[in-house]
């Protein structure tokens, strides 16, 4: 979620930046295309992404998101605290072993 919030203050940040006039420059980066050329929109996987896509929209639609709403009318809330503080305790068990590597202890607890 942090990271999303992230992309959308910068994408809002560049477009007020340009729609101010400021200028950024002409700085290139190696994904932009050489002057003069047209770019292309042959894309080879475009069949099999498309495909891919519908699979995953279908999925979701019709198991994952029902399952997911079943899940939240069947479970009572306080069950599902407890569900989601014990896997927030499996992430920061690898923060927790990597302080212990480290030998930062004060980190570690």
């Amino acid at each position: 979620m942090r990271y999303f919030l992230l992309t959308v203050l910068l994408s809002v940040s560049c477009a007020v930046a340009g729609a101010e006039g400021e200028d950024w420059g002409a700085a290139s980066s190696p994904f932009d295309a050489p002057k003069g050329s047209e770019p292309k929109d042959d894309d080879p996987w475009e069949d099999i992404n498309r495909k891919i896509f519908a699979f995953n929209e279908t999925l979701d639609k019709y198991a994952l998101k029902p399952a997911a709403k079943g899940y939240r009318k069947a479970t009572p809330s306080w069950f599902d605290d407890t569900v989601t503080r014990f896997f927030e305790n499996l992430r920061d068990f690898r923060s927790g072993l990597n302080s212990v590597l480290q030998w930062r202890w004060g980190h570690a607890g």
